[in-house]
């Protein structure tokens, strides 16, 4: 049942052609879920709709006073079925949206919201507010349809079912409202800071790939060759990080022989104390992720694009780490997410500013058509992909988007120019980048 109202409510709103209530149902639904998807978000959608429908109760019982018919019955029922309709969709969205197939609801297909209505089957919240709605409702009719005796007791509760359901639709709908304005102002900051963030990288024109080049070295991720980057006037450096076998995330590439780039030999990972207690190949230090964030701490207008290893499950690990250790820096990180179902864990963590890097996604994901609706869906900075994958046909399939796109590894000047005229930003290990900052 669950299903065919979700999925027909569905098809009612994307079919109809009243573009005022359509663009109010988005407005509603989009806005106030999204980008996060929270408690309060789902709280607010669903007192509005109570609000709503205590408002048709109202309206019902001074129809019914004044035609001096019983019409309220049915009205009850009827709302009663609005409201478990409604709920049975926002709840399917929630559903879909936080197993992570998609993360606004104004796209979602008529096939997502069967699936999310599907899992709900076997969730008790759902039965349980069904059934709470439904004892509502048979209270409300059987106070009423007693009350129509007109003794003294029951006059009394004709008065108070109206004042209770008045007070009711007016105390759900402010609160909703009051969310809702958070969320969308929410929103607007989200976007605001996605553009500052894409300001900056247009003017940058380059994302510094693993702190850089020093001494010779690459993917060192060193406090050394962080300093020399920015020295040289890089505001946007990727980091890579890793878990130690303690649960720290350290500034390391993958771990295993030859793979730390750092005179490590080991095929398992350090402890914190361990890693910190050695020194890369020319006595460069190594980082903690405490040592990044007092590093940025003192450098205030530096964004670390992180690219956290750990098959798979890198972001799941690091990011709630990050969120925990410097919750004051969240805005300067840009996480690059290996998958578009990551993207609601961790705008659920309050980072603001992501990256899609396409390296470890199936040909599937990589489909222009599949790319251009994630871009749509989720609020992005961009894509980066590797270059030899950015063939024209493939970037040009892209620019509906209008989004940033990314190549990377690219140090060849000449090719990170040819790059940058082609329109897109690149990853490099060279730091010294100020004449492609002034090229046009």
């Amino acid at each position: 049942m669950i299903c065919s109202v979700s999925a027909s409510a569905w098809n009612i709103i994307r079919s109809t052609d009243n573009a005022v209530y359509l663009g109010f149902y988005r407005l509603l639904i989009t806005h106030s879920i999204s980008p996060v998807l929270d408690t309060e978000s789902k709280i607010s959608i669903f007192f509005l709709i109570s609000g709503a429908a205590a408002s048709v109760f109202l309206f019902a019982f001074y129809v019914s006073e004044r035609s001096k018919k019983t019409v309220l019955l049915p009205l009850i029922f009827m709302s009663w079925l609005l409201i478990l309709c409604q709920t049975g969709l926002t709840l399917s969205a929630c559903y879909v949206i936080g197993t992570g197939q998609r993360s606004h609801i104004a796209l979602l297909t008529d096939k997502a919201v069967l699936n999310g209505a599907a899992g709900l089957m076997k969730d008790p919240r759902l039965w349980g507010l069904s059934a709470a709605l439904l004892l509502i409702t048979a209270a409300i009719t059987f106070l009423y349809l007693k009350s129509l005796n007109k003794d003294p007791q029951s006059m009394f509760i004709t008065k108070l079912i109206p004042l209770v359901l008045c007070l009711t639709a007016v105390a759900a709908t402010v609160l909703a409202l009051t969310m809702i304005t958070r969320n969308l102002s929410g929103l607007f900051e989200l976007q605001q800071e996605i553009s500052s963030v894409t300001k900056l990288i247009s003017e940058q024109k380059t994302v510094i790939h693993a702190c850089g080049e020093y001494d010779g070295y690459t993917y060192t991720n060193s406090l050394e060759a962080l300093t020399n980057a920015y020295d040289n006037g890089n505001r946007v450096i990727e980091i890579d990080f890793n878990l130690t076998s303690d649960g720290r995330l350290i500034a390391g590439h993958e771990s295993g022989p030859d793979q730390w780039v750092s005179g490590i030999d080991s095929a398992d990972p350090l402890t914190e104390e361990e890693f910190l207690n050695t020194r890369y190949p020319g006595d460069l230090t190594t980082m903690g992720l405490e040592d990044l964030a007092e590093f940025m701490r003192r450098h205030e207008d530096l964004y670390v694009v992180t690219d956290i290893k750990g098959d798979g499950l890198g972001n799941d690990n690091g990011c709630p780490l990050i969120a925990q250790t410097c919750p004051d820096l969240l805005d300067r990180f840009i996480i690059q997410i290996y998958h578009i179902s990551e993207y609601p864990l961790i705008r659920s963590l309050g980072f603001k500013n992501m990256i899609f890097t396409l390296y470890a996604t199936s040909e599937d994901e990589r489909r222009p058509e599949v790319l251009l609706q994630d871009l749509n869906d989720c609020d992005l900075i961009g894509l980066t992909l590797w270059e030899d994958w950015a063939d024209d046909g493939f970037i040009n399939s892209l620019r509906p988007a209008d989004t940033a796109i990314f190549v990377h590894t690219v140090n060849d000047t000449d090719d990170i120019l040819y790059e940058i005229g082609r329109g897109l930003f690149v990853y490099t290990d060279n730091v010294d980048n100020s004449s492609i900052r002034e090229a046009r």
